[in-house]
C-alpha cells in the first residue's frame, strides 16, 4: 500500500519493502507494462492489446 510506504517514511520509519512510487507505478497495469518495456528489456512480457477501442469485435480481431 503506497500510503502506507508514504506514512512510514513520513514517521521516520524504515519501510521494508518497495516504495511509495513502485507500489504506485506497479499498481496499474498498462502503466507497469509501459514502465517495463521502456525500462527494462530482460523482463519478459507476454504481448497483448492494450488500445482503447474495447469493442468485442476489435479485440477478436486483434487476438488473431
Amino acid at each position: 500500500n503506497a500510503e502506507f510506504a508514504t506514512a512510514c517514511e513520513a514517521a521516520g520509519l524504515v519501510f521494508i519493502g518497495p516504495s511509495a512510487a513502485s507500489i504506485n507505478a506497479m499498481g496499474d497495469k498498462a502503466n507497469a507494462k509501459t514502465i517495463l518495456t521502456e525500462k527494462s528489456k530482460h523482463v519478459p512480457l507476454i504481448p497483448g492489446y492494450s488500445g482503447n477501442d474495447q469493442r468485442v469485435e476489435k479485440l477478436a480481431a486483434e487476438a488473431e
